[in-house]
């Protein structure tokens, strides 16, 4: 049996045992039933998504601007540890892009290279044109709790729109630049006022400034940051002496690390005077005025560099209109108008329209609709289809046009025909077309299909056909395919052809002017000898 003193120590030891859990019961209970000092955290709140800042809104594809309101947690003290952001498209629902637990401030404000493409745009840098999406975006905390998904609905625009540039700061290091062609800084003339040049938004919020000194230097205002991205616009003031500047480049860098160059064409601005131009997302300008508060992109004032390297001398590359659709051929108009808003070429695109673009560079439709299917597709791929070659008749303005057309709609096959346009406008807008050769039974699909229309030094009107992936039909004189055909303006076929024989009714024969071709997607002719060179796309 136990002793006295063994019973005694055992109650004394369960004593004390007791009496502590019953005092730690107490003090959570004391604890819990006072305001203010739950034990249990609570999530942080849901984001608040500012950009996008509004459901539908269309963004460009290249660079969705994805930002939310500053971290909001109900638990004082608790900190925004990072954030997880998604991308996914609406039908089907597949998630495109993520980035997962990014840190910094990309917590608040990311863009496309802080993350990763996936599923059907895995490998890829930008997203889908023309395509609903929703925006995800979740916060956590220090204690690895996350808040409800927000979400905002986007959509991207399509492959003609020109988006613009974005900003909310200017960094002051490295030091924003402004540069003429050769390199040398561009120098504003002291005044009273002095002339400047700013970035501001439409409504006037100032991003950076140059202002004329001493002649010899300019100062640089560089306030601080927006609350939030405006569409950069550029404005500069005459000042008190007017301005005669070069065309020149303005280089800074954005508060998210990029680098940003805006190209500016040469200007003159009066005695007190201002001139306006908006900038696009890759940095090309637009005429604008002073009513305007939101971009304009309708007139380019002048175009980013093309991405190659000018090899022969004497010669210059630059980009003079913008806004087009898988641009096929362009048709120079042999005599223009002598006015700044008469018609200078011609542009025919993929999917059914032909635009016209003015002497002053403005780009407008002259016709559209033009395909009695759609061409949807991959591209490349079977969206390899639609109009091909252009030209403009010098002695009456019309314009003929190669294309595929649905001969059973909406599901027939396609054969090419060859269309003329007539205005009644001064060549701004088509009035009539007419069909002047249908070559039913010549299957086309994508690719290898009618192309290059030129007029050669006979007037004679000369069309390229490919032969549509049947390579047969090169060779074979009874087929449209495989050929450089050549006609009447009429479509008739010229009884000078080489094959032309009335006696047996008239066919493809009668057209053929060159045949055993591939895929003749160019072609031009040389003035020095009249010789017609064809260019074919492929090996």
């Amino acid at each position: 049996m136990p002793s006295t003193y063994s019973y005694i120590r055992s109650y004394w030891i369960s004593f004390k045992w007791s009496t502590r859990v019953a005092a730690v019961c107490l003090l959570l209970a004391a604890g819990l039933g006072q305001p203010g000092t739950a034990l249990a955290q609570t999530p942080p709140n849901t984001p608040i998504i500012t950009t996008p800042a509004f459901d539908g809104q269309v963004v460009s594809p290249f660079d969705v601007h994805m930002e939310t309101a500053v971290f909001s947690d109900p638990d004082p003290g608790d900190t925004h540890f990072c954030s997880d952001w998604e991308i996914w498209t609406v039908t089907p629902s597949e998630r495109v892009w993520s980035a997962t637990c990014l840190t910094g401030v990309e917590k608040v404000h990311t863009h496309f290279g802080d993350g990763t493409f996936e599923g059907s745009r895995a490998g890829q840098t930008s997203l889908a044109f023309s395509t609903d999406h929703i925006l995800r975006v979740r916060h956590r905390d220090q204690t690895s709790l996350y808040s409800n998904w927000a979400q905002r609905a986007f959509t991207t625009g399509d492959q003609t729109q020109v988006f613009p540039l974005q900003l909310d700061d200017v960094t002051s290091a490295p030091t924003p630049t402004w540069m003429d062609e050769s390199a040398s800084p561009i120098v504003l003339s002291p005044g009273s006022p002095a002339p400047s040049l700013r970035i501001d938004s439409g409504a006037g919020d100032l991003l950076l400034q140059f202002s004329g000194l001493d002649g010899a230097t300019n100062t640089i205002t560089n306030p601080a940051m927006l609350g939030s991205d405006v569409a950069a616009r550029v404005v500069i003031n005459g000042g008190s002496g007017g301005l005669v500047l070069p065309a020149s480049r303005l280089g800074f860098q954005e508060r998210l690390g990029f680098s940003r160059i805006v190209y500016l064409p040469p200007v003159s601005v009066a005695a007190s005077g201002q001139v306006y131009f908006w900038v696009s997302a890759n940095g090309s300008t637009y005429s604008g005025n002073a009513s305007q508060t939101a971009p304009d992109f309708s007139t380019l004032a002048r175009g980013s560099p093309v991405p190659w390297e000018v090899l022969q001398p004497g010669f210059e590359v630059e980009i003079v209109a913008t806004g087009f659709q898988l641009p096929v051929n362009i048709a120079f108009v042999p005599n223009p108008g002598p006015n700044p808003t008469d018609p200078f070429y011609y542009v025919s695109e993929l999917y059914g329209k032909i635009k016209v673009v003015a002497k002053n560079g403005v780009v407008s439709d002259y016709a559209t609709g033009l395909l009695n299917f759609d061409p949807g597709g991959q591209f490349p791929g079977s969206g390899e289809q639609g109009l091909g070659g252009i030209a403009v008749d010098a002695a009456s303005g019309d314009i003929f046009c190669g294309m595929l057309y649905d001969s059973a709609p909406p599901n027939g096959p396609h054969y090419p025909k060859v269309v003329r346009f007539h205005s009644v406008d001064g060549g701004h807008t088509v009035s009539t077309q007419t069909t002047i050769l249908a070559m039913v039974g010549e299957d086309m699909g994508a690719s290898h299909y009618i192309s290059n229309v030129s007029f050669g030094p006979d007037g004679k009107l000369y069309v390229h056909l490919g032969d549509g992936f049947t390579t047969s039909t090169a060779l074979d004189l009874d087929s449209f395919r495989g050929k450089v055909l050549r006609m009447n303006l009429d479509g008739s076929a010229p009884s000078d052809n080489p094959f032309y024989n009335a006696g047996d009714g008239i066919n493809a024969r009668d057209y053929v002017y060159a045949y055993g071709l591939r895929n003749p997607f160019g072609g031009t002719w040389r003035a020095a000898d009249n010789s017609h060179y064809e260019v074919e796309n492929g090996p």
